[in-house]
């Protein structure tokens, strides 16, 4: 069966509202045991690296909530917690969705350096048939970075759009017993989302589809999160595999080492049949390469097909001359 696009019809910001005012709660009777699979939205964050083969560039909570406006301006940076979330989740569920969207709501925190904020839902699927309403909704805010509360709370309006999406249009990403593809339906275009918040700018809300410039600088990565950094830069390894037609080179630390050499070990085979001779290991001094996430079994790094490659990242990052370690592999 072919798959059919879903609903395109654009509705003017005043008639979403009214359409929220009409309509019942689509999540009243929501199966209790189906084989679920999430699903989620995320507003990207500013820490994504630009190379495509490039890797992927626990606080103390505080409510930080000292005002009652909920778009009131404050410079002073915070973190958020799960009660702030819900507090302001509440109250701008009343103002802005006519308290429609669901109550039963889950939230969560986490220290995603990619991500500012994530919306996600489940959905049932049975006999290969994905089946609505979606359910189990959750919304995550990354506390990575220290930002203005008003920040926050932008953040966490664009992740209620999406709930807004699922909730009042699950067409849009189940429809006709498949999933619906981010190539069918953009979750962040002109059908719902840039209608959703053109409607809030009225009342003084950017909800753009990427993290701003401005928001960028007015944030700063958390005291928490910034000593994680530290240590990841401090103690950082760059393990190059050496292979018999190219190099790879895999940013990981000195704790994540031994793991990334047992996972390499417990597929010795493999890694021989694709000619791996041996893992040399540098310390590298360029601040860019060693705030990179550390692997510990995934093998995420750059490929050198040619020598002048590899020397150019070499000389780039900063590798000291002569490696601290080198692991040789010893065909069979």
């Amino acid at each position: 069966m072919s798959r059919i696009s879903p609903i395109t019809e654009v509705m003017s910001p005043d008639e979403i509202l009214s359409m929220y005012k009409e309509r019942q709660s689509s999540t009243a009777n929501v199966p209790s045991t189906p084989e679920t699979e999430p699903n989620t939205e995320e507003q990207p964050s500013p820490q994504q690296t630009a190379a495509p083969s490039s890797p992927s560039s626990e606080t103390e909570p505080s409510s930080g909530v000292q005002q009652t406006d909920s778009n009131s301006q404050s410079d002073e940076k915070m973190i958020v917690d799960e009660a702030w979330m819900r507090k302001w989740y509440d109250i701008f569920n009343a103002k802005y969705w006519d308290s429609q969207l669901p109550k039963n709501i889950a939230f969560e925190t986490n220290n995603s350096s990619r991500t500012w904020g994530r919306a996600s839902y489940s959905f049932s699927r049975r006999n290969g048939w994905c089946q609505g309403p979606l359910f189990n909704f959750k919304i995550t805010l990354s506390n990575y970075n220290e930002s203005p509360e008003n920040i926050k709370k932008t953040t966490l309006l664009h992740e209620m759009i999406h709930i807004a999406d699922y909730v009042f249009h699950p067409e849009h990403f189940i429809y006709n017993g498949r999933k619906v593809s981010r190539r069918a339906y953009d979750a962040h275009g002109p059908v719902f989302f840039l209608k959703e918040a053109e409607r809030l700018k009225k009342d003084g809300w950017e909800i753009q589809k990427y993290v701003s410039q401005e928001e960028k600088a007015a944030s700063q990565i958390s005291a928490h999160n910034r000593e994680i950094l530290n240590n990841r830069m401090s103690n950082a390894v760059a393990a190059v595999l050496v292979y018999t037609n190219h190099k790879f080179i895999v940013k990981t630390d000195m704790e994540a080492l031994n793991s990334l050499l047992a996972h390499i070990e417990q597929y010795w085979s493999y890694f021989r049949a694709n000619g791996l001779t041996r893992i040399d290991c540098y310390k590298a001094h360029s601040d860019w390469f060693n705030s990179q996430r550390s692997c510990r079994t995934r093998l995420r790094g750059w490929r050198c097909d040619t020598e002048d490659d590899f020397k150019q990242k070499f000389n780039k990052w900063y590798f000291d001359e002569f490696p601290f370690k080198t692991i040789n592999i010893y065909h069979t």
